[in-house]
């Protein structure tokens, strides 16, 4: 299920989230030919680490990644190395972008979404505690931290 996907700030690595398969991988990109290739893993999500959401990437290349279940979003280096993690109060985060002020600010949504069954076990989650999560004051709502780094611009569509 393909959920984030970014470029590199050279534009030359494209990075993608299948969030099933529970991986962040990369692919290089040929802008001459227009074409990816060299596809590596640089992370792989274990069962009790949530699910990899919608992500971004920041001016140093770190991905910025949710954790859909865990209520994290979490950085990592361009090779995957868990770099930073940032807590939310619910465990339903979807996604993160940076924007505000020279893109200082990272901005993360969450969502009321109660989580399907089958999801459960490999969150860790009751299905007391998803239906409290999707209820949950918090749920549905929009955090924003400063972490230290900065965003980077969009990144332009040529089509």
């Amino acid at each position: 299920m393909s959920n984030g996907c970014d470029w590199s700030p050279d534009g030359r690595t494209f990075y993608y989230i299948d969030t099933f398969a529970s991986s962040v991988d990369a692919f290089d990109f040929d802008p001459s030919l227009g074409v990816i290739g060299n596809h590596r893993t640089l992370v792989t999500i274990a069962a009790n680490e949530g699910l990899a959401d919608g992500m971004t990437v920041d001016t140093e290349g770190c991905l910025w990644v949710a954790h859909l279940g865990l209520g994290e979003v979490r950085r990592y280096s361009p090779s995957g190395v868990l770099l930073a993690r940032v807590n939310v109060p619910t465990p339903v985060v979807t996604n993160c972008t940076f924007g505000g002020p020279n893109g200082a600010v990272l901005l993360i949504t969450s969502a009321t979404l109660r989580l399907p069954d089958v999801l459960l076990p490999r969150l860790g989650l009751t299905v007391e505690m998803a239906e409290s999560a999707a209820k949950a004051v918090e749920a549905g709502g929009l955090f924003m931290c400063r972490p230290g780094c900065f965003g980077k611009p969009a990144t332009s569509f040529a089509g």
